[in-house]
């Protein structure tokens, strides 16, 4: 080997091994925080599924719903979230709650198939369509760091049965413990996706419970959903990989206009956020300001905001600059009069 090659050799590494201790801290050590920025905006329409196609579109106009990206963060994202204006740091406890990654991610999605049942629900209120309720199951929603479900269940299982006794209602999971101690074993049957899976838990205290007893570290609840009677308003929701509650309103827009005649965004692009329950109350979100940021780069021209949100999304429009109005609404009620108030956007005809 060359004298020299080798004396340089002899000399870098320890630069080398500097640098690449350096490279693994900077993108490999994470740091106890989660990155918010703005999200994808996407229409409502193809997501929406009814019998009947929606009619071809005569205008510009949609129903948008928006989203947050979030990451997990490493230095170089905490760094990067640091002078990013569009970047929000937030605690990851916080917004986890102890969850693993896989287990919020589940519990985000989740909440979004919560939210397709409340939306259609809150439409077929407004419409006059009656439904029926039908059940999918007992659904846990959260599973407790350390508990005794810690690692075997999932936010989005379905319990089935614990000890061979079949749970129809949510007082028969509290039934089926009844009687059991701290130590004792319990042999929970539950339904992930297509599969059925069975694991034997060994009960342990539940944090602050009082009075104390011994549990699963669960929440769980019957997760349910409606359909139309007359199966020409039935609906089906696909929003893909988007998860969380917050675009209730939107798809609840979106729902309604399918069942009535004309076009109900008047020509306008309608972006919006908002949780919504079967009644049509529109709930507070979170990320409002991104939200507001992703709806005005896409070019929307209205934003329906939760009420108690108005103050920060008015605030996050003025810092941008947007002439994207801003539009508080505390119902669905609320949106839709709203839009019967709008005028038809004006189109412009080319010709000579």
């Amino acid at each position: 080997m060359n004298p020299n090659v080798r004396m340089f050799l002899r000399t870098a590494w320890p630069a080398f091994l500097g640098l690449a201790a350096a490279l693994l801290l900077w993108f490999a050590v994470p740091v106890p925080y989660i990155v918010y920025q703005p999200g994808p905006v996407a229409s409502t329409r193809p997501m929406v599924e009814t019998p009947a196609a929606p009619e071809a579109d005569e205008t510009d106009g949609a129903y948008m719903l928006t989203t947050v990206r979030w990451m997990y963060a490493n230095v170089f994202a905490y760094a990067w979230a640091r002078l990013d204006p569009d970047a929000e740091l937030l605690d990851k406890q916080t917004v986890t709650r102890g969850a693993s990654r896989t287990d919020y991610v589940a519990r985000q999605r989740l909440q979004m198939r919560a939210s397709h049942a409340n939306a259609i629900e809150a439409a077929y209120r407004e419409l006059g369509i009656p439904y029926e309720p039908r059940s999918l199951g007992i659904s846990v929603f959260t599973v407790m760091d350390g508990s005794a479900a810690d690692g075997a269940l999932r936010p989005g299982d379905v319990l089935l049965a614990i000890d061979g006794k079949a749970l129809a209602a949510e007082d028969d999971v509290k039934a089926a413990l009844s009687g059991k101690a701290a130590g004792d074993d319990a042999m929970v049957t539950f339904r992930r996706g297509s599969d059925e899976r069975s694991e034997r838990l060994t009960l342990r205290p539940i944090p602050n419970a009082d009075p104390p007893r011994p549990g699963l570290g669960i929440t769980y609840g019957m997760l349910q959903t409606v359909a139309s009677v007359d199966p020409a308003y039935r609906v089906t929701v696909k929003p893909g990989s988007i998860g969380g509650p917050s675009a209730g309103l939107m798809f609840a827009l979106e729902i309604y206009d399918r069942f009535t005649e004309g076009d109900g965004t008047k020509g306008y692009v309608i972006a919006g956020t908002g949780e919504i329950s079967p009644d049509g109350t529109v709930g507070r979100i979170g990320g409002v300001g991104h939200k507001v940021t992703g709806a005005s780069r896409k070019g929307a021209e209205l934003f329906f905001v939760p009420a108690d949100n108005a103050d920060a999304a008015r605030a996050k429009a003025a810092e941008l600059g947007t002439n994207m109005r801003i539009v508080p609404v505390a119902s669905l009620r609320e949106a839709l009069d709203y839009l019967a108030s709008l005028p038809e956007k004006e189109t412009r005809t080319g010709g000579l």
